[in-house]
């Protein structure tokens, strides 16, 4: 059983990135109230919740880990003694703070749809949709080194719904017409480009 934090793997198909504002302000949280939240691992020591903690308790110089085993049918709490006021109400803003800090990892997330998977009950199609258009401009690219979808960039456009309803008829008209068809994983991308590139000519 796994004693060290280098000795969990993290999910090379994580659905959440963590920038570096991100990381550092989970790093500041472990350095001024200690650790309070759980993760959560496989039985392959996969980090299937907590990615972006582990990496920042690694910054903050926490190495150790203890596993409890557990199926699922009760809740673990984490009880914190002797903190301050002080520090239960930075415990508690840090910790809703980072989780807004962290970002949905577009591309890996189009690679569950291309894959068959679907994104309901977690996310409507207009949620799905506010989410793309939040990425305003190229992404950085935080997906793992190993992922087969290292590379690959994200980009959106700030449009009112009518414009966003416009956009995704068209790119969707040209899929139907067979412009959707390269990259199997990305017909989207394929489409919007073949639209791009009649306007061009």
């Amino acid at each position: 059983m796994p004693t060290r934090l280098d000795e969990l793997k993290p999910d090379p198909k994580n659905r959440r990135t963590h920038g570096p504002r991100n990381v550092e302000m989970i790093a500041s949280s472990l350095r001024d109230v200690g650790a309070a939240r759980s993760i959560v691992i496989d039985e392959d020591d996969i980090i299937l919740a907590g990615n972006g903690v582990t990496e920042a308790a690694r910054a903050a110089g926490i190495d150790r880990v203890r596993i409890i085993d557990t199926d699922g049918d009760e809740i673990i709490a984490v009880r914190r003694r002797n903190l301050t006021d002080d520090q239960k109400r930075a415990l508690a803003m840090y910790d809703n703070r980072t989780a807004e800090l962290a970002e949905w990892n577009a591309p890996q997330l189009d690679a569950d749809v291309a894959a068959g998977l679907v994104l309901q009950p977690w996310f409507t199609e207009d949620e799905v949709a506010a989410m793309h258009a939040a990425n305003l401009g190229v992404a950085m690219d935080y997906t793992p080194e190993t992922s087969a979808l290292k590379g690959l960039r994200t980009f959106g456009v700030v449009c009112t719904p009518e414009q966003w309803t416009r956009i995704t008829e068209i790119v969707k008209a040209a899929i139907a017409a067979g412009h959707g068809a390269g990259d199997a994983a990305l017909p989207q991308a394929n489409a919007l480009v073949w639209v791009l590139e009649q306007w061009a000519h």
